[in-house]
């Protein structure tokens, strides 16, 4: 059973003292060091004895006559000014230092997206394929992962994969060779119906499975067979949260508004031949359902039930349950305590909310009406005391865990879709990185998984949202649940496959480098914000062909566009006059990757400039201007005559060079129509390759 306070309150405060408990005097493990007796001791530690000396040589005689009276107390004491000892400081005195500076003079916390950039995927041995179970399917559609504790903390990265037909399958996604044979996999057929939800509890010994029969299934994955059935729900299970301090108790959601929670040490009803079925020991009808329901005219159908999302244990009590709903983004918090019964009544209490969101942050950002949250997921590490709620209106928002009130800030990404509630969310076990599946646009097939850096989220600073995710795209269809073990990814699509992803710098710097052989092994971040400076006929081109790419794209010109040029919805404009620190406030402030040239021959003298700006605000690729003229082996180009142009841009411990890093046909200064036309379609098509 749950644990109850039930006993009287002891006496915490001794008599005369204000402490809880005062300590007990024990003898130091180490020995202060005395003072020789025949040496006077000096208790401020500071003053130094030291006898008086002339340097001049003629005052010998003068010297000796003066010292004999002072043979017994020659010495005079002298102030001495005490110098300061370097201190070594712990990791703890670190952070109280920084969290009690002065907020003026705080640093930025650096910033590791270039880390997130740098996940990649093998097309060979970083794919996992769901089987069908049926005769005439191939593959079926993986609808929830989850890595074990001790994959999390390091461990064998051991992965739990359930699919639309109620299927398990336990897989080992330790890195190998390619074309290595995948390690032996587990298979369990426990639900008979898709399993929207699946998690281990705090010792890996059991696995929860939430399906849409209505049950929740706890199996054994030593004996492979499913010890207990949870029976309580009237709809489908959406979610399950063990609790971190009992590996005995968890608590699940369903469809039908209703939070359970259970104890497996409860006896059960035995099944024939089957699993032990148990009861709830608490449960919260109408969890975020209205106090006070409105009135419904005849004729009309009921409302129905506010689904329960997502349900997690928060940090801050043992006794606490934070749930979320389909409804608005208000969170609630329950008191999972034991609750009295009513006077006279048989009939048990339902636990309390303590306390709500009083904000509703669906509803801060434009939007006519609320929208749900889909997803929760606690912070660690540099993030605790956060928690992190999906919304459905395709942003991630930020809760403060004692108040569950909204902060001001919250991750989103242009090409982020979250239309259904199969899109996860999960943090890294460093708590500084968060993944978000994702579904796909309106004009594409591919769905993709985005990367936000969340360092700086407890912080509130304003570099803390401003940074947009990394884009990882290689499935087909919608990217739905998501999950992390250490130093690698784990991404479910609706092509019925399961991608893994890790940091290397050293591939993915051989893929950007060679992309047309790169595709063939691997997959990897696209880029996806780009900045073109200067506008004109040349610019207008290519702004259009970044825009038929869904990427950000930012323009930068020291004069307002012409009239005649009708710049696409969705473009940034910044203006600048002859600034170099403006174009570099803006490159880092929108995070740009790759910075395309378009100033004509009589401002290019200006663009080796832009290019050394472009690599100290962090660019990736920058391509050059060369009206017409290759940028690659040409000696005539105005970029080849230039001095500067030698110069690279590193990546780390890679460099690429800024005129041979891709090859630019741009278009000349006085060009036919014939000619425009040419170069306008080349151009397009290099552009398209580069955002794919």
């Amino acid at each position: 059973m749950l644990p109850s306070p039930s006993s009287p309150p002891t006496q915490l405060f001794h008599e005369r003292t204000n402490t809880i408990c005062t300590p007990v005097q024990t003898k130091l493990p180490f020995v202060l060091p005395t003072p020789p007796a025949d040496k006077p001791y000096s208790p401020t530690g500071l003053l130094r004895k030291r006898k008086l000396s002339f340097s001049s040589e003629n005052n010998t005689d003068n010297k000796s006559e003066c010292t004999k009276g002072l043979d017994s107390d020659g010495e005079v004491e002298e102030d001495a000014t005490p110098r300061p000892r370097a201190r070594r400081y712990t990791s703890f005195h670190k952070a109280a230092r920084a969290a009690t500076a002065v907020p003026g003079r705080r640093r930025e916390p650096i910033s590791t997206r270039a880390i997130l950039q740098s996940f990649v995927s093998s097309n060979k041995s970083d794919v996992y394929k769901c089987q069908s179970s049926d005769i005439d399917g191939y593959l079926t559609p993986p609808y929830a992962c989850s890595y074990t504790q001790g994959a999390k903390n390091g461990g064998t990265p051991i992965l739990a994969i359930a699919t639309e037909q109620g299927t398990t399958h336990i897989v080992n996604t330790s890195k190998r060779k390619d074309w290595d044979i995948e390690p032996p996999r587990t298979t369990l057929q426990v639900h008979q119906n898709g399993i929207f939800d699946i998690k281990w509890n705090s010792d890996d010994t059991l696995l929860a499975t939430c399906s849409g029969d209505q049950s929740t299934h706890i199996t054994c994955i030593n004996e492979e067979k499913v010890m207990y059935a949870l029976h309580a729900h009237t709809s489908t299970v959406k979610c399950a949260a063990w609790d971190p301090n009992n590996a005995n108790l968890l608590s699940t959601g369903g469809r039908d508004g209703t939070i359970c929670l259970w104890d497996l040490r409860i006896p059960g009803t035995d099944g024939e031949d089957g699993p032990t079925v148990l009861k709830p020991v608490m449960t919260i009808l109408g969890a975020h359902e209205e106090s006070t329901p409105k009135a419904r005219r005849r004729g009309k159908k009921a409302f129905a039930s506010r689904s329960i999302t997502s349900v997690l244990y928060p940090e801050t009590g043992t006794y606490g349950l934070v749930s979320s709903g389909s409804f608005d983004g208000v969170i609630k918090h329950w008191d999972l305590r034991l609750p009295a019964k009513g006077k006279g009544s048989a009939k048990q209490k339902s636990p309390m909310n303590l306390y709500s969101s009083t904000n509703d942050p669906t509803t801060l950002y434009g939007s006519r009406r609320s929208r749900g949250i889909i997803k929760l997921t606690p912070g660690v590490g540099v993030t605790s005391g956060l928690i992190f709620g999906l919304g459905a209106d395709s942003r991630v928002h930020v809760y403060d865990v004692l108040s569950l009130n909204p902060l001001p800030l919250g991750y989103s990404h242009r090409n982020m879709q979250t239309n259904s509630f199969y899109v996860g969310l999960n943090l890294s076990p460093c708590g500084r990185w968060l993944a978000t599946g994702s579904g796909a646009g309106r004009n594409s097939t591919q769905g993709s998984a985005f990367l936000y850096d969340v360092g700086s989220a407890a912080r509130q600073t304003n570099a803390a949202h401003l940074q947009e995710g990394v884009q990882l795209k290689s499935q087909q269809g919608e990217v739905g649940a998501v999950d992390w073990a250490e130093n690698m990814l784990a991404s479910c699509a609706d092509d019925g496959t399961v991608r893994v992803w890790r940091p290397d710098v050293e591939i993915y710097q051989e893929c950007i480098q060679d992309p047309e052989n790169g595709r063939w092994n691997w997959s990897w971040h696209s880029y996806s914000s780009f900045a073109v400076v200067g506008t004109g006929y040349v610019g207008l081109s290519i702004i259009k062909a970044l825009i038929q790419q869904k990427v950000s794209v930012l323009v930068i010109t020291c004069s307002p566009p012409k009239s005649d040029l009708e710049l696409p919805e969705g473009v940034q404009v910044v203006q600048f006059r002859h600034s170099i620190a403006s174009i570099a406030w803006a490159l880092q402030q929108h995070c740009i990757e790759v910075v395309i040239s378009t100033i004509d021959a009589d401002d290019l003298h200006f663009q080796s400039s832009v290019a050394e700006v472009s690599k100290g605000a962090g660019v990736k690729l920058f391509l050059p201007s060369d009206f017409g003229m290759p940028t690659e082996g040409s000696q005539d180009s105005f970029i080849a005559m230039d001095k500067s142009a030698s110069q690279v841009i590193p990546y780390r411990q890679e460099t690429i060079k800024l005129n041979q890093c891709v090859r630019v046909h741009s278009i000349p200064r006085h060009p036919n129509r014939q000619n425009l036309c040419e170069s306008l379609n080349e151009t397009s098509c290099l552009l398209t390759q580069i955002a794919s």
